[in-house]
């Protein structure tokens, strides 16, 4: 359904019929991302969702992210920036489908909260003595939180009342709890 929601668009010829599939779409994932939202978290809770590691490689892992982000980009005339440090080794072993949803998540939420500039994605060593710990730190030029909202955001169904009318409050405060289980259980954590 989603698939044929993306494509369809580009055929219709009226903009009021682009603008009701537009929204259907748009109804469609948001629909989607909370049913896995749910899904993963009941599996997480219960230890019962299953890691397969492999070996990959970071920048091509980064390069398979970065076009379902393009989107946002685009319509916002924002900037996604990688960095990796010359001394992140190419190849880690890890999950690697658990690894994108993460940083998926964290990027999206990024640029959620984001109106002028973009996003930086950072990849770098956590110790330089120790190649198999690598950080990813995400940065961007949005709003910011208050130090005493931070932690809500990590708790089941937690969200910040936001003043600011541009920031888009869809979602039901999964998508973050998730992702710090998710951290938890692949080795590491969000700060």
């Amino acid at each position: 359904m989603l698939g044929l929601l993306e494509i369809i668009p580009n055929m219709a010829k009226q903009e009021e019929i682009k603008s009701y599939l537009e929204a259907c779409k748009n109804s469609s994932v948001l629909l989607s991302n909370l049913v896995n939202s749910i899904l993963d978290f009941s599996q997480t809770k219960n230890q019962k969702l299953n890691l397969i590691y492999s070996q990959f490689s970071i920048p091509a892992l980064l390069e398979r992210i970065r076009p379902l982000l393009d989107h946002f980009c685009r319509m916002k005339n924002f900037y996604l920036r990688v960095e990796i440090s010359p001394n992140v080794p190419i190849n880690i072993i890890n999950d690697q489908g658990r690894l994108s949803q993460v940083l998926i998540n964290l990027l999206g939420n990024a640029f959620k909260f984001t109106f002028v500039g973009g996003v930086t994605i950072n990849v770098d060593l956590e110790d330089e003595r120790d190649p198999s710990r690598v950080r990813f730190s995400i940065k961007d030029t949005g709003v910011g939180i208050k130090k005493a909202d931070q932690a809500k955001l990590f708790k089941m169904f937690g969200r910040i009342k936001q003043q600011d009318r541009r920031i888009n409050t869809h979602g039901v405060g999964l998508g973050l709890t998730i992702s710090n289980t998710l951290a938890q259980l692949l080795g590491c954590g969000i700060e």
